[in-house]
């Protein structure tokens, strides 16, 4: 209720083609996602001599519960267990480097935080400079580190970058009303984060495991050596 209120004015004078910028700011956001998982992540696996695609049939499990419950915490045990059962890792190395990665680990969460403040400064009408580019990346970069790791935690970060750089969401501002529209699509965006979020987490356990020399490789179907 108090979204459709925030947003009805810009509806009322923008009609239904701020639609399309949302569809956008989604497709932008998910290219960056699939762009971690399938390139950073699966590059890193292939430089440690892993099996991406084994990777993948072993934790799809993990990653389609993080796309369900958009949080990093609810999804911790199926994590730790699938790193136990199904990619044969010590426990004393999930235990360690995946609690710690639910929290410190955002890499979707700062596609997310990026595109969204531009998104509110197209929709704003207001230009960044290259001294706010770099004022973001680092807000960003520290914000998205202590972001929890719970379902809708994302905007209540986005709030406090789009003040760091001018974009203030004041009551019946522009920006304000901008933060609404994403507000409204936060779901969608959300699963989408906090599934590359999860898979990141499962391949540093991955590498620190190979590199420790605490994995059973013959958990891994097709592993390369």
């Amino acid at each position: 209720v108090g979204i459709f209120a925030l947003i009805s004015s810009l509806f009322a004078t923008q009609g239904f083609n701020v639609i399309g910028s949302l569809g956008t700011l989604i497709l932008a956001c998910y290219i960056g996602y699939l762009f971690q998982i399938f390139v950073v992540y699966g590059g890193i696996l292939t430089a440690c001599k892993m099996s991406f695609k084994s990777f993948l049939i072993n934790v799809r499990s993990v990653m389609a519960m993080a796309f369900a419950t958009r949080s990093s915490n609810s999804t911790l045990p199926v994590s730790i267990s699938t790193c136990e059962d199904k990619l044969g890792i010590d426990r004393a190395v999930s235990g360690f480097t995946l609690p710690l990665g639910a929290q410190v680990n955002m890499d979707g969460e700062a596609y997310y935080q990026i595109l969204a403040v531009f998104f509110v400064a197209n929709a704003t009408g207001v230009v960044l400079t290259p001294a706010h580019q770099l004022l973001m990346i680092l807000a960003v970069t520290l914000g998205s580190i202590g972001t929890a790791g719970i379902a809708g935690s994302g905007p209540v970060v986005l709030l406090a970058v789009m003040n760091m750089v001018g974009l203030p969401a004041e009551a019946g501002s522009a920006a304000a009303a901008a933060f609404a529209l994403i507000l409204g699509i936060d779901v969608i965006l959300d699963m989408g984060r906090t599934t590359a979020n999860v898979t990141g987490d499962l391949v540093g356990t991955c590498v620190v495991a190979k590199s420790e020399n605490m994995m059973d490789y013959s958990a891994w179907d097709n592993y390369k050596k």
